[in-house]
């Protein structure tokens, strides 16, 4: 669990704060979490469990992105480069990195989803199928390219970080500390 002492902490850190504190909502997130990376890695419950788990990585990156503060304390002088930097990977490696993968599972699992998003539902031992199945496939494909490019890259790196975290040959984990100071 991450700490929640601290002097001046950045909103992501009362927010996290603040789920502890409940008792039971960070918790309960990382439950989802674990849960929905264990469908995924089964693949067992794709679509469910990516639908799951979008709020989670919706608000991973959000939490993540607000970092407006750091970049004004930073020119004020209120902050290091390094402090700023960390921000700046965090949001790529945190956030940015789980919202893309997210989004590009999400359509290519597309299929499942779309006839959530019909307008005028129709029930379903009336839906043509053949119809269904043909709409906007090119778009689709090109979508998924877009998506795809940068969630392989940003998985990439984020393994060889966490990898590199782990077996200390890359940011030994007590430097971390020393990064956070100001």
């Amino acid at each position: 669990m991450p700490s929640i002492n601290g002097p001046a902490m950045p909103i992501k850190h009362q927010v996290v704060a603040e789920m502890i504190n409940t008792g039971w909502m960070f918790q309960m997130t990382k439950v989802v979490e674990i849960m929905a990376g264990a469908a995924l890695l089964a693949n067992r419950f794709v679509p469910l469990a990516l639908a799951v788990a979008a709020p989670v990585a919706i608000m991973t990156f959000l939490l993540d992105a607000f970092i407006l503060d750091a970049f004004v304390q930073y020119f004020t002088g209120a902050v290091t480069w390094k402090y700023l930097a960390t921000e700046l990977l965090d949001v790529i490696f945190g956030g940015a990195c789980v919202l893309f993968i997210h989004a590009f599972l999400m359509l290519a699992f597309w299929n499942y989803y779309s006839p959530m998003m019909s307008f005028r539902a129709t029930p379903a031992h009336q839906l043509n199928a053949t119809t269904a199945a043909g709409k906007n496939a090119g778009g689709k494909r090109a979508a998924l390219i877009v998506l795809g490019a940068p969630a392989l890259v940003l998985a990439g790196i984020n393994a060889i970080w966490i990898a590199g975290m782990v077996n200390e040959w890359l940011i030994p984990w007590s430097s971390l500390k020393l990064l956070r100071l100001q």
